[in-house]
């Protein structure tokens, strides 16, 4: 569908149809942003849940920063990650590892979800 010439980014929801794609993803942030807004109002009196929550956001906000400060990839960029794009998802994922395998947090599922899409989460 993109065709052959096509050397940029490809930015997915989470479906299972792009996993495939061989060349560099990101996954829309949009999409884990509004699920994350929706637990919380699921579960408006879960402190633990409303804090991780705020961090993500902020790890998102700082994330936007560093790509509108020149973070961005060139076209036709390859996978190379650069030292704040490593820091932030190492970031990312110890915000998510103590929920990962805590069925019961609210958060566990998309913590699982962060973790298997760590590589193209911040792309």
């Amino acid at each position: 569908m993109l065709g052959e010439s096509f050397d940029g980014v490809l930015v997915s929801d989470f479906y299972a149809a792009c996993n495939h794609y061989p060349g560099l993803k990101q996954r829309c942030w949009v999409h884990l942003l509004r699920d994350i807004h929706e637990l919380k109002a699921l579960y408006p009196e879960d402190t633990g849940l409303v804090r991780w929550a705020g961090a993500v956001r902020q790890l998102y906000d700082r994330a936007k920063t560093y790509a509108e400060a020149g973070g961005q990839p060139a076209p036709g960029y390859q996978r190379m990650v650069s030292h704040g794009q490593l820091m932030l998802e190492k970031q990312l994922l110890a915000l998510c590892r103590p929920f990962s395998n805590d069925d019961a947090a609210p958060q566990a599922k998309l913590c699982r979800r962060i973790e298997r899409f760590i590589k193209d989460a911040l792309t």
